[in-house]
């Protein structure tokens, strides 16, 4: 049973009981080799195969080989898209927000009599950004005609213009403005004038075409030649041509036949044919159970994984515009070449459910198949000493939860890799060991597919790297076998390894089967392109960037039990290297399988070094390979530990310490999994005495023990060398096995509480947040019928502005904030810069809309992609919860919107404030005071006038008493410590028969969100004595700083509705990436043909997670946020976490479509599309990233 020495020659045959050392080093077969007394009797191999095998592999091979690569060049079907404006006769803006920012080309006419027609103020004859997104208009084209004459601009560059007397002179002679920008140049032209010809592109950014153009000159203008037509960038809108769709076909069929060939060629082999699963490898055990409902535990409760709500919103839109963008980011260009199979099998699963736990199903099986693959291949392959040793198994077991709990309970692809990733080493362990071609060329298989998954399975790849030379002495030493004697005519030693290598090179290759199974050569190569300029993309010599996040202890990406299995499968990796170097082999293990096993550890993480971006996230792929080396560590570990005490000591003590290294990172988890979770911002500790602290101390002590018994040691030796009598020493204790156990186990101990803490962790969340949402609840209610996850629990104001408290006696709204004897408080004592922290990421104003949800509208909501013939974008899709607000705007919200200057609008507000207000607050009727004073800063003080609360029976859902407030003021914050600031408090009182009010008592109002930007703070009524049905606000300012300030509007008990209800599924949404899993139900904005919808709504994580995370899908690199924010205005809806009423969840954006002059929002465009035939190498113009002009 036990592994043959390093440099026995490995003989032609083999006994039952023995393993064949292949290539010159030492190796164990899987168990089902090493034992074939439970298999039965193999016939006696034929001489060598038949004449016509060899043949049919060799062609069957080629023609696999030929057609694979063929795919990438072949013909695909390409729907183009373009827009051609005016429309149905007229000059009205239309809206078509394109996928890749700018379009593939633009031809503009525009007869310059049109300049005449302008209104009074107006100068935008054409353009394709709407006036108001001054973020964007510089990188769009505008033709303005203004008093000095008229001027072309685009992405920054005014490139031609007339003066007014031209202007006059060439509108007299019937003269037209032609503009074309291609990717190679830019012409403007006018006859009769010299034309203006750059070699640039200055292709504009276009999210529709927008002109101040009257109505009535539309029919003269249009019979004159006025135009515009743009050529959309819909390159990646492909479908399979037939040839295309044959060629796969015809490749799929030859890898057949070659893989069967193979299978043929191994029935051959002079070793007998053994079983695939080793006897018993079906029947249930112990540590089975625990692993399975680890995971399935984990499943429902456990923390999910930072690109969950990307990959998700990525898959859920596939389908819709037939390739999977990255949506978030790169201007929508496709994934590939990575993603395939992983995330076409999650854009399947989509259709069925999108809630987590049916998403997740992949990853759980995954790693069921890892756990089996480990305990019944993998570890028995290694050898007697760890198959037959539980420290060994508990080890493996202890090592795979630790990676798994944090890394990969997600949708990311790290799961399927590390399985794919293991499935390819087991191919090839048992390749080498029963000297077959047939599971290596499966294994190659394997690799490929995990490599397409993601670029950390080259990890995979360096399993078939490290196999090689194993598989080369393996074929060589067959070719007798295949009719090439080793001393025969070359021809046939050449033929014989056709056969075999040609099935492994189709099988290597019919991955691009998957990758270009629509795309081609060209678009892979533009997306890879974009994806390089844009970043994030680190070159190769920055990879310490990757260990510097895990070892940051500000976030998620280094926490504890992030870095805790890293570390472990380091210090395995360098137990397992020192003992083979050492010694050359650890007793009772299998020194081939380890040493290929460990240089694929090697391997994974050299390859990792190339991988474009540097997130710890990758570690993940390592949760199928790492449990193995561990229990081979486990075994080293314990024949070091036994030979001395103090190396049993040093061996903790250096444990001890990696332990608090690792416990020096944050308790973090993703979003909302942190939700309750202890010492999800700061590293785990007790009365401030930091955790890692103390482990260190206790492994430093460790330490100096073992330096002690090792120098009592050494002076024991020297005695005796010297000849005296060493010390008397206690006769010594025989070890007993389980003893020997407990000291190679600091690794599965150390893991055991790892793994124990992760879930203590979670499990304390989900039970201090019950009834409110977690992870965990999420999970539970999607098993019962109910996917939405938490757009159940987030409440949001249905009408903010009607919910205001009316004040007590002969006082208006207006006034109530001013009562007598009020210091220091106005209503112009706000600093004008808080109104450009309204929308953090977003561009917030005051909504036309008034504030309600009732009433906001971007306009229809969908590009009619292809004049409306069904393409997936092309009709209305609103939910019923809103209503068109063009015929509802009041001037003054009008105003609002438009006229603002530096914070300030142009007419006051209810109380003569000239400040814009947050969350669609109606300042014609809405007051607001403030502290604020930049040149000469005075003490404050605030009383309102007495607010009466409204009858429970009379409001329903309305559980709150809500004061929007900004600045920085004092409350206790969600972890429950205090924060400083200026002072409001709620006052509460009961009424009495003579108008007065008792007061009873005072609340402090819980706060959220981030100082000092406006916010909602909000206290349950029912905190309030149930006899309390008055309230008043008071507030103090006595910190005489600039940065200690306070602004309040009155009180409200809105009544609120959940997110669901209130957003509804069918409503075009902007979900944020790091939201996306827990908003399920919600639809994001779509795209088709190069063509995105307009969003209505957009939700954002919370406001400490924004600055790092949101700014990846922002119009900078080409992301989903630009589109939207340069059509529209948003402001945000007030929002709460039921039952978590103190919580930051995130926010509830609504847009507003910019109006023209005359208050009409754009219409979506109608949008042509025709099939065209391209070729693999079609490559109409590198797309405009923006780096460019850098």
């Amino acid at each position: 049973m036990a592994a043959r020495a390093a440099g026995r020659p490995a003989p032609r045959g083999n006994r039952p009981g023995r393993s064949l050392p292949v290539g010159g080093a030492a190796g164990i077969a899987l168990a089902d080799v090493r034992d074939y007394s439970s298999a039965p009797p193999a016939d006696p191999p034929a001489a060598r195969p038949p004449e016509w095998l060899k043949p049919l592999a060799i062609v069957s091979g080629l023609v696999g080989l030929l057609a694979f690569l063929a795919v990438p060049f072949l013909p695909v079907s390409q729907t183009q898209s373009s827009l051609s404006w005016p429309q149905e006769g007229s000059t009205a803006s239309v809206r078509a927000p394109l996928m890749s920012y700018a379009p593939e080309s633009l031809e503009a006419t525009v007869p310059l009599a049109a300049a005449d027609t302008l209104p009074e103020g107006e100068d935008l004859l054409v353009g394709t950004v709407p006036e108001g997104a001054e973020r964007y208009q510089a990188q769009g084209l505008t033709v303005r005609a203004t008093d000095t004459g008229l001027t072309v601009t685009s992405r920054g560059q005014a490139f031609f213009d007339l003066d007014r007397e031209e202007l006059d002179e060439a509108a007299a002679a019937g003269a037209s403005l032609e503009v074309s920008l291609t990717a190679d140049e830019a012409i403007a032209r006018v006859s009769g004038f010299d034309s203006e010809i750059l070699d640039e592109d200055l292709r504009p950014m276009s999210v529709g075409v927008f002109s101040e153009i009257p109505e009535e000159e539309a029919a003269g203008l249009i019979d004159s030649g006025l135009s515009l037509e743009q050529e959309i960038n819909s390159r990646f809108t492909l479908s399979a041509t037939p040839v295309k769709a044959a060629a796969i076909a015809v490749g799929l069929v030859a890898l057949a036949v070659a893989l069967w060939c193979l299978y043929r060629i191994d029935k051959h082999s002079s070793v007998p044919r053994a079983r695939i699963m080793p006897a018993g490898a079906w029947r249930p055990r112990l540590l089975d159970g625990v692993v399975a409902a680890a995971l399935a535990v984990w499943h429902l409760i456990g923390a999910n994984t930072p690109d969950d709500g990307y990959i998700l919103t990525m898959a859920r839109l596939a389908g819709e515009s037939d390739y999977m963008a990255n949506y978030y980011r790169w201007f929508g260009v496709p994934e590939a070449p990575f993603g395939f199979p992983f995330y076409d099998l999650l854009s399947y699963m989509v259709q069925v459910s999108t809630a987590s736990v049916w998403l997740r199903l992949p990853t759980l099986i995954a790693g069921l198949a890892i756990w089996f693959m480990l305990s019944r291949l993998v570890l028995p392959a290694l050898g007697p000493a760890v198959a037959g040793r539980g420290v060994a198994r508990w080890t493996a077991a202890l090592l795979f939860l630790a990676f798994w709990l944090p890394y990969n309970n997600g949708i990311r692809p790290e799961p399927v890799i590390a399985a794919g990733a293991l499935f390819t080493v087991v191919c090839f362990e048992r390749a080498i060991a029963t000297r077959r071609f047939l599971p290596a060329a499966v294994g190659v298989v394997a690799a490929t597919l995990s490599l397409g998954a993601g670029p950390t399975g080259l990890m995979a790849v360096a399993a078939v790297l490290v196999s090689l030379p194993s598989l080369i002495t393996l074929l060589y030493e067959r070719l007798p076998e295949l009719g090439a004697p080793h001393d025969g005519p070359r021809g046939r030693a050449v033929a014989a390894s056709a056969a075999v290598l040609l099935p492994f090179f189709a099988a290597g290759t019919a991955i691009l089967c998957g990758v270009f199974s629509t795309q081609t050569i060209a678009t892979v190569l533009e997306a890879t392109r974009v994806r390089s300029e844009i970043g994030p993309s680190l070159p190769w010599y920055e990879e310490f960037s990757r260990y510097e996040a895990l070892l940051d202890v500000g976030g998620a990406d280094g926490s504890f039990t992030r870095r805790f299995p890293v570390f472990m499968l380091l210090a395995a990796s360098a137990i397992v290297a020192v003992s083979l170097l050492a010694r050359r082999r650890i007793s009772g293990v299998a020194s081939g399988p380890t040493l290929r096993i460990l240089l694929v550890v090697f391997g994974a993480f050299f390859f990792l070094i190339f991988t474009p971006t540097k997130w710890t996230h990758h570690f993940g792929a390592f949760a199928g390979i790492a449990p193995a080396l561990a229990a081979v560590a486990a075994v080293a570990l314990s024949q070091i530990s036994v030979r001395s005490k103090p190396m049993r000591t040093f061996v903790l003590g250096g444990f001890l310490m990696i332990f608090a290294l690792a416990l020096a990172g944050t308790n973090g988890w993703w979003y909302i999994s942190s939700f309750a979770v202890p010492w999800w911002d700061k590293p785990p500790q007790i009365g401030g005495v930091l955790a890692s602290s103390v482990m260190l101390a206790i492994s430093v002590a460790v330490l100096v023990v073992g330096v002690v018994q090792k120098f009592r040691q050494t002076l024991d030796e020297a005695r005796v060398a010297a000849g005296e009598e060493p010390r008397p020493a206690k006769e010594p204790r025989k070890e007993r096995p389980r003893t020997l156990g407990l000291i190679a186990a600091p690794i599965a101990v150390l893991s055991a509480i790892t793994v124990a803490f992760s879930y203590a962790s979670l499990a304390k969340g989900f039970v201090e947040q019950y009834p409110s949402y977690s992870v965990g609840e999420g999970n539970l209610r999607a098993l019962a019928g109910r996917p939405c996850a938490m757009a159940e629990d987030v409440l949001v104001e249905r009408d903010t502005n009607d919910s205001f408290l009316e004040p007590i006696g002969d006082v208006d709204l207006a006034d109530s904030l001013d009562a007598e004897g009020n210091e220091g408080f106005g209503p112009n004592n706000i600093p004008t810069e808080i109104s450009d922290q309204l929308g953090d990421d977003a561009e917030e104003e005051e909504p036309a809309s008034g504030g309600s949800l009732a009433e906001s509208d971007p306009g229809s909501n969908e590009a009619a992609v292809g004049g409306g013939t069904g393409n997936g974008t092309g009709s209305d899709s609103n939910s019923g919860t809103s209503g068109d607000s063009a015929d509802g705007q009041s001037d003054s919200s009008a105003a609002s919107a438009t006229g603002e200057t530096e914070g300030l609008r142009p007419d006051e507000g209810a109380n003569g404030s000239r400040h814009l207000l947050p969350f669609g607050l109606d300042y014609a009727s809405v007051p607001v005071l403030g502290s604020y004073s930049d040149d000469n800063p005075a003490p404050g003080e605030l009383t309102s006038e007495w607010y009466a609360l409204p009858d429970p029976a009379e409001k329903d859902n309305a559980p709150l008493v809500v004061v929007s407030a900004a600045g920085r003021i004092a409350h206790e914050d969600i972890n429950g410590i205090d924060q400083s600031g200026t002072k409001l408090k709620l006052s509460y009182g009961k009424r009495l028969p003579g108008g007065g009010v008792r007061e009873l008592g005072t609340a402090t109002m819980e706060s959220t969100g981030s100082d000092p930007s406006w916010r909602n703070l909000r206290l349950p009524l029912e905190d309030l004595p149930g006899e309390a049905d008055a309230v008043r606000l008071v507030a103090t300012d006595h910190l005489v700083e600039e940065k200690m300030w306070l602004a309040v509007t009155p009180p409200r008990v809105p009544e609120l509705e959940t997110l669901q209800d209130a957003v509804g599924t069918s409503v075009p949404v902007l979900v944020d990436w790091p939201v996306g899993l827990q908003f399920p139900c919600q639809r994001p904005y779509g795209h088709y043909a190069g063509v995105a919808e307009m969003a209505r709504y957009r939700i954002l994580p919370r406001h400490d997670e924004r600055p790092a995370l949101t700014p990846v899908q922002d119009a900078t690199g080409g992301g989903a946020t630009g589109l939207p924010d340069a059509l529209a205005t948003s402001w945000e809806v007030p929002s709460y976490l039921k039952d978590d009423w103190g919580r930051d969840w995130g926010a509830l954006m609504a847009y507003d479509l910019r109006p023209d002059s005359t208050g009409a929002k754009p219409s979506p465009a109608e949008i042509d599309t025709r099939e065209i035939t391209r070729s693999g190498w079609w490559h109409p113009s590198s797309m405009p990233t923006g780096e460019e002009d850098d």
